[in-house]
């Protein structure tokens, strides 16, 4: 987050009488999901990739150590996205995937060569789910898994992305994985 952004954000809920807790990046806050699934291995570098319409946030975790977390805008840069053509369902995969790519070769090249042993996928009610977990897989060369939001009845009755958000920041204190990092706390700090 930019400091002239959190220093706002934080100022306006300071006015509306709100004591700021903590502020963490989304992307990190969703990798508690995979923890309620049972499915975080803090022994593996992964990648999660968290899809609701035509925007993305993945995250990067390199054996429990966040590394990055950034947005993906899906949307063709001439207009808008329409579901259900063929053809724009494929530029979604060809545009995720690119996106992808850019990602994985920044965090190879700043965290001398490591590489990503598998990719979570997360969305709630997208077309296709499967198909593009698949186009993913074999167009990254890496293994894709859905996060299994069953084996969790509060994350399975979510909507979307925001309300994955809302739960996973609302676990922070419930569900320990390590990845926490305090915004508020960084810039209370003063060397």
């Amino acid at each position: 987050a930019a400091k002239n952004s959190l220093d706002a954000s934080a100022a306006i809920l300071t006015q509306a009488g709100f004591e700021l807790a903590a502020v963490e990046p989304a992307g990190f806050a969703l990798i508690r999901l995979l923890s309620l699934t049972k499915q975080f291995n803090p022994k593996l570098s992964f990648a999660l990739v968290a899809i609701d319409g035509p925007y993305a946030e993945f995250s990067i975790v390199d054996k429990n150590f966040p590394c990055f977390s950034r947005d993906i805008n899906l949307l063709p840069p001439s207009g808008a996205l329409e579901s259900g053509e063929a053809g724009e369902a494929g530029s979604v995969v060809e545009r995720l995937t690119s996106e992808i790519r850019v990602s994985l070769d920044f965090f190879r090249r700043q965290f001398s060569g490591s590489s990503i042993d598998k990719l979570f996928f997360l969305s709630k009610n997208m077309p296709m789910q499967e198909e593009l977990i698949l186009a993913l897989s074999g167009d990254l060369g890496l293994p894709v898994e859905r996060v299994e939001l069953e084996k969790n009845k509060e994350a399975e009755a979510l909507g979307d992305l925001d309300a994955f958000r809302a739960y996973a920041l609302a676990l922070r204190d419930a569900v320990k994985i390590n990845l926490s990092e305090d915004l508020a706390k960084r810039k209370a700090f003063q060397p």
